[in-house]
C-alpha cells in the first residue's frame, strides 16, 4: 500500500512510501506517524501539498527563513581573539596579574 509522509509541524509532503503489512492482521497495513494512505493533489508551481486537520490542502509554497547573522567574533577562540590584538594568553595572564 502507497503512503505519503508529510512535516509533523508544517504538514507539508515529503516522500511517498510503502506501509507494511501488520504480523497480526489480515488486510491490516501499518501506517506510521505524520504519514497517510490518502493521495495528495498535484500543486502547481510554486505550490505544495500540506496535509492539515486530516485532508490535503494546496498551498503556496513559503519564503525560506532568513539565516541568522552571526556575529563573526562571537564564533572566535579566545586564543583566537588574543591572536588577533597581538597578545597571547600568557601575555595576558601576565597583564591581569593571573600567574
Amino acid at each position: 500500500m502507497k503512503i505519503f509522509h508529510f512535516h509533523p509541524e508544517s504538514g507539508a509532503l515529503l516522500s511517498e512510501g510503502k506501509a507494511d503489512p501488520s504480523p497480526l492482521e489480515k488486510n491490516v497495513w501499518l501506517i506510521p506517524a505524520h504519514a497517510t494512505a490518502t493521495e495528495p493533489p498535484e500543486p502547481g508551481d510554486g505550490e505544495q501539498a500540506v496535509w492539515i486537520d486530516s485532508a490535503w490542502q494546496v498551498q503556496p509554497i513559503p519564503d525560506p527563513e532568513p539565516s541568522p547573522v552571526l556575529d563573526p567574533v562571537s564564533a572566535l577562540t579566545t586564543e583566537q581573539k588574543l591572536k588577533a590584538v597581538g597578545l597571547t594568553v600568557a601575555e595576558l595572564k601576565e597583564l591581569l596579574d593571573l600567574d
